[in-house]
C-alpha cells in the first residue's frame, strides 16, 4: 500500500533573485525560500554545479551524516528533480544549513539574513529550525511536503 501523496498539504516556494555574489574565490546565487508567511534569504552555489530546475518536488527529512538534520528533494519519479549526477544516476540535492556557497555541491541553504559585506548567509541553522517546525518538526524518513521552484 502506498503512500496517500494528496495528504501531504505544506509546501514552500523557491524562487531565485539573479543575484550571484563571490565567497572564497566560488561563485554563489541568492535566492528567497518562503515557508508559510516567512521568507529566508537563500544560497546555492554557481558555476557548473547542479541546482534544483523549475517544478515541484517531494521533500524527506533525514539525517546526514556531516550535514545533520537535512531535507532530501525527491530525485527520481512523478515528483523528483531527475538531475544527473556527475557519476550516473541522478543528483542528491538536499537543503541544508551553511553559510557560504563553498558549504555546497548542488545543494539549497536557507538563512535568516545574507550579509553583503562579507557575502556570507547568516542564521543558517535556525533557519532549517523554523523549516523543520513548519512542516511539524524533524522526523528521521519524514515525507515531509513539497517544495515549489519558480
Amino acid at each position: 500500500m502506498g503512500i496517500d501523496l494528496s495528504t501531504i498539504t505544506k509546501e514552500i516556494t523557491f524562487k531565485r533573485t539573479g543575484v550571484l555574489f563571490t565567497k572564497n574565490n566560488v561563485s554563489g546565487k541568492r535566492g528567497t525560500l518562503t515557508v508559510g508567511n516567512v521568507s529566508f534569504e537563500t544560497i546555492e552555489r554557481g558555476g557548473n554545479y547542479v541546482s534544483l530546475p523549475t517544478g515541484k518536488f517531494l521533500l524527506t527529512m533525514t539525517k546526514d551524516k556531516s550535514r545533520g538534520q537535512v531535507f532530501i528533494v525527491q530525485p527520481e519519479g512523478k515528483y523528483g528533480h531527475e538531475v544527473p549526477a556527475e557519476g550516473g544516476g541522478k543528483a542528491g540535492i538536499m537543503i541544508h544549513s551553511a553559510d557560504t556557497p563553498d558549504d555546497l555541491t548542488g545543494c539549497l541553504a536557507p538563512g535568516k539574513t545574507f550579509d553583503a559585506a562579507s557575502n556570507t548567509l547568516l542564521q543558517s541553522s535556525e533557519a532549517m529550525t523554523d523549516i523543520f517546525t513548519f512542516f511539524g518538526g524533524f522526523g528521521e524518513t519524514k515525507l515531509a511536503g513539497w517544495i515549489v521552484v519558480e
